[in-house]
């Protein structure tokens, strides 16, 4: 049973490469395959997700010239491509570090410039990071070969790993004299995280236990749990691109305390032609719940709003000529009722055109504070 389990969860990671490497970006959505491979947390665990589609930003705010390492990033050239990449919040904190770091493709084995996307996912000492692209086994083996790993024997075929002197338990330990802000595997705190390298898909975590699960693919994943699947179907409808961006957290996280009868919270930024949207979804027990919440925020309500600094919300929506476009409850089996609040912007073409030097994705990164913030309490009645 495990390893009829495991082979389809490896089936998808091929299908996974070869949409990566092959087929047009509408044609799926890397976050949808991304899920179905990452472990889901343990029950009773807080959610923690940050995610950040690069080829998505990047479409959306398109760059004549695109760096492959930290001394092209700050050539002239380079300016618009920096200015698109300024927008990123999400996904690994390791991740826009190694942008900057010259030696960052000797160490890792790949260029950080490569990664498609990233996903960031779990809370401190039990994280755990995927990126997607087109690694190589070669250049990896030898990059790490020199930090002291050594390549695993998989608990199945189809993938490799390496773990620090070949002790997969040793993750958390650190050494300064090993300190490399480089490093996308712990680096920074002179620590050597485990790592696996699937088809297109690289995952890696200090925790040995949370290593293995990402590694024996046995466990339910992500996306089979019923709120995020429900999170999900709203965060692209069928048809529509996928979130450019994504963090979906248990709901205190982003409201400064526990709030009795709500559960998780999503905020997305999705890019559209001629609009960039930030979507809310807020996930409720109760529907009446929900639909109190949609009330209040509905009409005047919404300009009662004021923030931690004492602004109104109304205010910082205006600046960036954002408006609250759909204010609805869905119901969902298995899920409650998720309240969801778009808030449309001029698009990233849009913005760009009136003001080159203008920073992608504002609208995100000013949500994004908020929830920084614990500012998004006013969500709730």
């Amino acid at each position: 049973m495990k390893a009829k389990k495991f082979a389809g969860r490896l089936l998808t990671l091929i299908m996974m490469m070869v949409m990566l490497t092959g087929a047009a970006y509408a044609e799926g959505s890397t976050l949808h395959d991304l899920l179905a491979i990452v472990p889901a947390p343990e029950e009773g665990a807080r959610v923690f997700l940050s995610y950040v589609d690069v080829d998505a930003m990047m479409k959306a705010r398109p760059a004549e010239f695109i760096p492959k390492n930290a001394d092209e990033h700050f050539l002239p050239a380079a300016q618009p491509y920096r200015m698109a990449r300024m927008g990123v919040v999400a996904g690994s904190p390791e991740l826009q570090m190694a942008l900057l770091m010259p030696d960052a493709e000797a160490v890792n084995g790949f260029s950080p410039f490569a990664v498609k996307s990233s996903l960031y996912l779990g809370h401190p000492p039990y994280q755990q990071t995927w990126l997607t692209g087109d690694f190589e086994e070669a250049p990896l083996t030898g990059a790490l070969t020199a930090q002291d790993y050594q390549m695993m024997e998989a608990p199945q075929g189809g993938f490799a790993v390496w773990c620090p002197d070949g002790d997969c338990s040793i993750g958390h330990n650190m050494d300064m004299n090993r300190r490399n802000a480089a490093s996308l595997f712990g680096g920074s705190l002179g620590r050597r995280w485990p790592i696996a390298l699937f088809p297109g898909v690289l995952a890696t975590a200090p925790d040995e236990k949370v290593f293995e699960g990402i590694i024996n693919q046995q466990g339910p994943s992500l996306s089979e749990l019923p709120a995020v699947q429900a999170m999900l179907k709203l965060l692209q409808p069928e048809g529509a691109p996928p979130p450019s961006q994504l963090i979906l957290v248990d709901a205190g996280d982003g409201m400064g305390e526990q709030v009795p009868g709500v559960g998780l919270m999503a905020l997305a930024q999705v890019d559209g032609e001629t609009a960039l949207t930030v979507r809310l979804v807020l996930q409720f027990e109760e529907e009446a719940a929900a639909q109190a919440a949609r009330e209040r925020l509905d009409g005047e309500g919404l300009e009662a709003i004021q923030l931690q600094d004492n602004t109104p919300l109304t205010a910082r929506l205006e600046d960036l000529q954002g408006q609250v476009t759909d204010l609805s409850v869905q119901v969902s089996p298995g899920a409650g009722a998720l309240l969801v609040m778009d808030v449309s912007f001029p698009s990233q073409a849009q913005v760009t055109a009136a003001d080159p030097e203008s920073p992608s994705a504002l609208p995100f990164g000013m949500f994004y504070q908020m929830f920084m913030k614990r500012d998004l309490r006013w969500l709730v009645p």
